[in-house]
């Protein structure tokens, strides 16, 4: 019960950030799975707006949920940043990559929440495969609350990457 409640939403999250959050789930579902989990952020602020923070989140472990069950991936990439006044998040992974009837698919609870969720607060939600045709992208951007924009916030450069062997890219097509 302890798991399924700190799955949800971690204490870390609340305490030390969504990039710390991102990173501990990243760990957490590569220690399960055996398959490999990058996250790459320059994310500047700490503590993001709590509801900006647990979407990114949950959209984040939905992604995880679907690779398990549909990629047959053996490595994921996660890029998080903020560019001006955005934060994206980019999930790639090296799979078997999602067809337009997975995407189109109105049972798919799963896409269907996290496009929700991004839209919610006002962002927008896209996955595809990627350039090279293999594997999946996931993007989500989501414009920063007017009280995270403004210059009196405290910030903390927590520019990070966890890694464990070598990378490879995967690019996401930003027009599927």
């Amino acid at each position: 019960m302890r798991r399924i409640a700190t799955e949800l939403r971690p204490g870390v999250l609340d305490h030390l950030g969504l990039v710390a959050a991102l990173e501990w789930q990243a760990n957490d579902f590569q220690n399960r799975t055996g398959i490999r989990c990058d996250v790459q952020s320059n994310l500047r602020e700490v503590l993001l707006d709590q509801n900006l923070s647990t979407t990114l989140f949950r959209i984040f472990q939905e992604t995880l949920t679907n690779i398990i069950r549909h990629a047959g991936a053996t490595q994921v990439e996660v890029n998080l940043r903020q560019v001006d006044r955005t934060v994206r998040m980019e999930v790639r992974d090296n799979g078997r990559g999602i067809t337009r009837d997975d995407i189109n698919n109105t049972t798919s609870m799963g896409i269907l929440g996290m496009r929700e969720r991004a839209t919610l607060l006002g962002g927008t939600f896209r996955i595809g495969r990627s350039h090279q045709g293999k594997g999946t992208a996931v993007s989500v951007s989501i414009p920063l609350p007017a009280q995270s924009q403004g210059s009196d916030l405290s910030y903390e450069d927590t520019t990070g990457r966890r890694s464990r062997g070598s990378s490879s890219r995967i690019e996401a097509n930003p027009g599927r």
